[in-house]
């Protein structure tokens, strides 16, 4: 009795430990059936950013004597990506206008002219011009009255300039030219120069220049163009000269300079020429930078 008593007990703690096993187990999953996600609507097109309008100004670039505009063009071509390169992403844009001087020269007019077989005279036509010829025996510039008046003309069909930039004798008529358009007017040294002064300000309506860049500059020599810089000129200038330069004597640049009340100086070690190494492009640039940014600046009212 007690054996089948013991048994039955075995039989129960069996089926026990069985439906504990089982119960452990974790069940076998069900695969689910994938179901497609929800597509997202589509997105809106980005809307372009619309950059503000560039502003314009405007620079009138003055060729040196023996010069023309296209050839000084190719000479500063570097010079004007610079400057684009830098006060384009500023919101700046440039304009560059490229007169011709009026006054065609002659071989004989070119400084070291030699005389040549085919050209003894020195009388044959070249693609060589001035703004003026200085007469050394009585002075004076003669043909600056033409030369002030294809620049008036230029200048009014742009409708007014901001910026002027000249080599050399080109340098000379910049710094002429700030004087000339600066305010209150300094009158001229005669009614027949007045005529010509009076059209630079009308061509340019009646404005003052922002800046002038002068390379290679000098003072007048002429006594009758001395009220160019009297009182000095106050308009901001910068003045480029070459260590080496034996065309235009330092004296003379320097005497340009001390007629100027706010110049910036740069000497850069070559001759009688446009420096476009990165250097002196950079430099350049800076104070087109630091000329026209500000200018573009809301002003603070008083």
């Amino acid at each position: 009795m007690s054996d089948q008593i013991a048994a039955s007990a075995a039989v129960e703690s069996a089926a026990a430990s069985a439906q504990t096993s089982a119960s452990s187990t974790p069940a076998p999953q069900v695969p689910q059936a994938k179901t497609g996600k929800t597509p997202r609507p589509p997105r809106a097109p980005k809307k372009p950013v619309e950059k503000p309008p560039m502003k314009e100004y405007k620079v009138l670039m003055v060729h040196g004597y023996t010069q023309s505009g296209s050839l000084f063009r190719s000479k500063v071509r570097a010079l004007e990506k610079a400057l684009l390169k830098t006060l384009n992403p500023l919101g700046i844009t440039l304009t560059f206008l490229y007169p011709t001087a009026p006054i065609r020269l002659r071989p004989r007019d070119i400084p070291g002219w030699q005389p040549t077989e085919d050209d003894a005279d020195g009388d044959a036509e070249i693609e060589s011009y001035g703004w003026f010829r200085f007469d050394e025996i009585g002075a004076t510039y003669r043909g600056i009255d033409q030369g002030a008046r294809v620049l008036a003309a230029e200048m009014r069909a742009a409708g007014g300039v901001d910026v002027v930039l000249g080599f050399s004798q080109g340098a000379f008529v910049a710094a002429a030219l700030a004087a000339i358009l600066e305010q209150p007017y300094r009158a001229a040294g005669s009614a027949e120069q007045q005529a010509w002064v009076d059209e630079l300000r009308a061509a340019n309506g009646e404005k003052k220049l922002k800046f002038a860049v002068v390379y290679s500059g000098f003072i007048a020599k002429a006594a009758d163009l001395q009220w160019l810089y009297e009182p000095k000129m106050v308009t901001p200038s910068v003045h480029i000269m070459g260590g080496l330069d034996t065309i235009v004597e330092e004296s003379r640049t320097r005497a340009l300079i001390e007629k100027c009340e706010d110049p910036s100086v740069f000497v850069h070690p070559g001759s009688h020429y446009v420096p476009v190494s990165r250097e002196w492009l950079n430099a350049v640039a800076s104070t087109f930078k630091k000329y026209l940014y500000d200018d573009l600046q809301p002003k603070k009212e008083d």
